[in-house]
């Protein structure tokens, strides 16, 4: 496997879907994380790209030491409370995710789980655009990750490709220009 791809707690965040509670970045949607692990007392220091997940009572510490933390929280615990005051520990410049889950642990495999699927996909991008695969290949693997279709334009703004669903009543929307007319919208 490749290097990994970087990515935000803002990502990971979305991609946790309703286990996903809270988090806070001075970063915002920047890429910084490269990986995601379990804290162990027996580290010596975080590192800084990094999303260390542990318990809040790890937490404090890390995130006074200015290191990325997702938190699993008790389902009685304020998430919101909880990473205000994370992030306020490490001086706004952490990026902090706090979920309510059963244990850290459980919330460092759901992490890591995401994130290896990201640099999969990452990499099954890449070796797409090395070997030169047809543009539809390539936006066919990019919708597998997003939200949102996807559409590439030629410098006049003609349609070149697109994918992923369209669906419902698209006219109104800026899809509408895109199917229907060919053109960026």
């Amino acid at each position: 496997m490749g290097k990994p791809m970087k990515t935000s707690v803002a990502v990971l965040a979305e991609k946790l879907g309703d286990n996903n509670v809270a988090w806070r970045s001075s970063a915002g949607h920047a890429l910084t994380l490269t990986s995601v692990r379990a804290w162990s007392a027996a580290l010596a220091e975080p590192r800084d790209n990094v999303l260390w997940v542990c318990d809040s009572k790890n937490a404090e510490q890390l995130a006074g030491a200015g290191a990325s933390v997702a938190v699993a929280c008790d389902k009685d615990e304020n998430a919101d409370a909880l990473a205000d005051r994370l992030f306020a520990k490490s001086g706004e410049t952490a990026e902090i995710l706090v979920a309510h889950t059963k244990s850290a642990n459980e919330l460092a495999n759901r992490l890591m789980d995401v994130k290896e699927a990201l640099d999969a996909w990452d990499e099954a991008l890449t070796e797409e655009i090395i070997a030169r695969k047809p543009l539809q290949n390539i936006l066919e693997i990019a919708v597998k990750q997003l939200v949102n279709p996807v559409a590439v334009f030629d410098e006049t703004s003609g349609l070149m490709s697109y994918a992923g669903e369209v669906s419902g009543d698209y006219q109104e929307t800026i899809w509408g220009v895109v199917l229907d007319k060919g053109r960026a919208p």
